[in-house]
């Protein structure tokens, strides 16, 4: 893992100058500053931070830090600047310290101390507004699922592999159907659904629909989610929700809201979770059960593992990784987002400390050379090259 925290000559009087400073610090650049500063130990991936401050992209906060470094510098040109081996200015390393996350080019950012005191002496002094502009999500609020009907107690890896994932991504459905009155929030909200007195998923919402008659007589309208926005992760506790918002104190049948102050804190805490359990930890019927490790564990568990499948599908996208084949190019919208997911590791290398890893353990392919690993054992690259081959 890379640490970046190389000392920069700018005090805390010195950046507290630059805050005030709106040739320098222009608006945008002072909600990221406080977004980062509302983040535990004010670090965070800038991916948590895009979402907080509604932007596209973490790409465009990497452009918007370069803008701001640049305009640092010609405000005090005599400060050594940090640098990589080359000799190009690091701008994103003038406001922040750094570190690798999971994957190469990904970083946790953290306020330079001097910057944080800054901050934080400008707002003491009410020289700063430190809310951050939330205009993007306007209200955060909780949706109870109801377990027993809807979802006939099934476990809550199972809802959200069969009703986030299969059902409202890779389903192209989007909608969150209600049955009595439903809510009433804005677009753009962040929705928190529990189910089991935990947060088990969250999604912004597009919009509300109301039926004339009730769809299949028992649905008086619906949620329109935005389907890029759909997040499955391990449960958020009521504990967890208290330490993030005070007032909340238990989870109930009623829509409740928390409050948008602690917004970054929340996306931080989802992230966090949205990690993958190791093998013990998965239900065994998620499936086929087979000896050969040093325990009983589910073979395909890693595979159809929601949090590892999205993280891979992300990462590689839907296309087979041995011949190429696109379910949605051969099939058209009935394939959009169908692929299977192939776990690279041998079994013999698996013990009940080990995690999986989306992006290095796993590969979208198709189910005939998903097949094919399986039954001769080889690699995706083995297999690759028998196909090209024709043998």
């Amino acid at each position: 893992m890379a640490i970046y925290r190389e000392d920069l000559d700018i005090s805390a009087e010195q950046w507290r100058e630059l805050l005030c400073d709106s040739s320098v610090f222009e608006v945008t650049d002072l909600d990221l500053m406080k977004a980062l500063y509302a983040c535990e130990g004010c670090r965070e991936k800038a991916s948590v931070l895009a979402n907080v401050l509604g932007v596209s992209h973490y790409s465009v906060l990497n452009l918007q830090i370069g803008r701001l470094g640049k305009r640092i510098i010609n405000k005090i040109p005599d400060v050594k600047f940090p640098a990589d081996k080359d000799g190009n200015i690091s701008y994103w390393h003038i406001p922040f310290w750094a570190e690798d996350a999971e994957k190469k080019g990904r970083y946790f950012w953290e306020l330079r101390p001097e910057l944080k005191e800054a901050i934080e002496k400008l707002s003491n002094a009410d020289k700063i507004n430190m809310q951050v502009n939330n205009a993007f999500t306007p209200e955060i609020r909780i949706i109870p699922m109801n377990k027993s009907i809807e979802f006939k107690n099934k476990p809550f890896e199972v809802v959200q592999q069969e009703f986030f994932l299969d059902e409202l991504i890779n389903g192209n459905n989007f909608l969150y159907l209600f049955r009595n009155a439903g809510i009433n929030c804005a677009q753009n909200a962040l929705l928190l659904f529990q189910y089991d007195n935990s947060i088990i998923a969250c999604a912004r919402l597009k919009g509300i629909t109301r039926y004339e008659n009730p769809k299949e007589g028992i649905y008086k309208g619906a949620l329109a989610l935005d389907k890029k926005s759909i997040r499955v992760f391990d449960p958020i506790t009521t504990d967890e929700l208290h330490s993030l918002d005070p007032d909340f104190k238990k989870f109930s049948q009623v829509k409740q809201s928390l409050n948008i102050d602690c917004l970054p804190r929340l996306l931080a805490l989802i992230s966090s979770k949205e990690g993958v359990r190791i093998a013990a930890e998965i239900p065994e019927e998620t499936g086929d059960l087979v000896e050969g490790a040093k325990k009983r564990i589910t073979v395909n568990a890693y595979e159809r593992n929601p949090i590892a499948r999205r993280r891979c599908l992300q990462e590689y996208g839907y296309k087979c990784c041995v011949c190429g084949f696109s379910f949605e190019e051969v099939y058209g919208e009935i394939g959009t987002g169908y692929i299977e997911v192939h776990h690279l590791k041998p079994l013999n290398e698996i013990n009940k400390e080990y995690r999986v890893d989306p992006i290095n353990d796993l590969r979208p392919v198709c189910p005939n050379c998903h097949s094919m690993l399986h039954k001769v054992n080889l690699t995706v690259e083995q297999l690759r090259g028998t196909l090209r081959k024709g043998t």
